[in-house]
């Protein structure tokens, strides 16, 4: 597990003890749905540690943690309560731990084989291609 644990929230699930930001494009319409989907989640779970943040409306918290905006566009993007950055796949293995529906897709995911076949992925194939997607169709702003 990622957190240090602390006490159970009202629903019996134990929560990291960090509050967690997840930064992603708003303006992408293969991303936001996905983020919206782990926003319910972790509503219908109780989990009120994790604040999702849209980096085309707010890129000021990315300025002030050392992210630049076309980074966060080019990967998914969590950072800690502790100011740690994840990205990429690391990002989604974060955001997957804190949410208890998905912790078992984490572990499966943060497993050896299985991480470096999906960072091999989502690097190369995935997130180049909807970032390209994205700057073609004018979702992002010129470099």
């Amino acid at each position: 597990m990622f957190f240090a644990m602390n006490t159970s929230n009202e629903k019996g699930s134990p929560e990291p003890a960090e509050a967690l930001s997840v930064h992603y494009n708003g303006g992408c319409p293969i991303c936001r749905p996905e983020v919206e989907h782990y926003k319910r989640s972790a509503e219908t779970s109780g989990v009120q540690h994790l604040r999702f943040i849209d980096i085309t409306t707010d890129s000021a918290r990315l300025n002030a943690l050392g992210i630049s905006f076309d980074d966060a566009a080019r990967r998914f993007t969590v950072v800690d309560g502790n100011g740690r950055v994840q990205q990429g796949v690391d990002g989604f293995i974060t955001l997957w731990s804190a949410l208890p529906r998905y912790r078992w897709l984490a572990s499966i995911v943060a497993f050896p084989p299985m991480k470096w076949i999906a960072e091999a992925v989502y690097d190369n194939v995935l997130a180049p291609l909807l970032y390209w997607s994205n700057r073609r169709a004018g979702r992002l702003p010129a470099p």
